[in-house]
């Protein structure tokens, strides 16, 4: 499976059979979305930098709570909150849980409290965590740290933090890799298997984002 960064929030995912394309964001953030085309599209919220369908071309759009599968891909949408309050501040936000290839990918959209242990557990083993780790709006980096251990992916895949061009204010990764005790690798794609995953431990990779905006001065 290969997946790219497209920026804040959307990911490309390649199967064999299938393609995914998660949470397409707006210029309104100060990011030029690509042209994307797509089996899947999923979206976590409806705020403007996730829900951005016009400008993906799909087959299928999940953005609903439930349990789904399309051209082989198994896809889970499980509810949660955008803030620690029950969804009362920012509302409602859906993980999708995506087993493609035999791996599992789990999207955390614009996640804003840690999900209980029952939760957890139900998640299984997670090979790739695309997380936000910008803070403000979603997880503390603390809690975002905390996460990471309780999930224990094989491979963390930051998202939703400060890059050039985005107008939305929130802060970089590096904190959140500090805290974590991690160094990351820098990547433009991520392409894995069951062979290559990492053995022990959990591995940080930075991707590099397709869709850069005008610098912010």
């Amino acid at each position: 499976m290969d997946i790219k960064w497209i920026g804040h929030a959307c990911f490309q995912l390649r199967g064999r059979d299938v393609s995914i394309v998660t949470d397409p964001f707006s210029s309104e953030t100060g990011l030029n979305l690509p042209v994307l085309t797509a089996d899947v599209l999923t979206i976590s919220h409806n705020h403007f930098d996730h829900n951005y369908t016009a400008g993906v071309t799909a087959a299928i759009t999940f953005d609903t709570p439930g349990e789904f599968e399309f051209k082989g891909a198994r896809i889970r949408g499980i509810r949660t909150f955008h803030d620690e309050s029950g969804g009362a501040e920012r509302g409602g936000n859906i993980m999708f849980l995506f087993v493609i290839d035999g791996l599992s990918v789990l999207h955390c959209g614009d996640l804003g409290h840690l999900p209980d242990d029952a939760l957890i557990d139900t998640l299984g083993d997670i090979d790739v965590l695309l997380l936000p780790v910008g803070g403000k709006y979603t997880l503390p980096v603390e809690a975002a740290v905390e996460f990471v251990r309780q999930v224990e992916p094989k491979i963390v895949v930051p998202m939703h933090f400060a890059i050039p061009g985005l107008k939305i204010d929130i802060a970089g990764a590096e904190q959140f890799i500090h805290q974590l005790g991690a160094t990351a690798r820098r990547l433009s794609t991520l392409s894995i298997n069951k062979a290559t995953l990492p053995e022990e431990g959990t591995v940080v990779d930075i991707l590099e984002p397709v869709a850069l905006g005008t610098p912010v001065s």
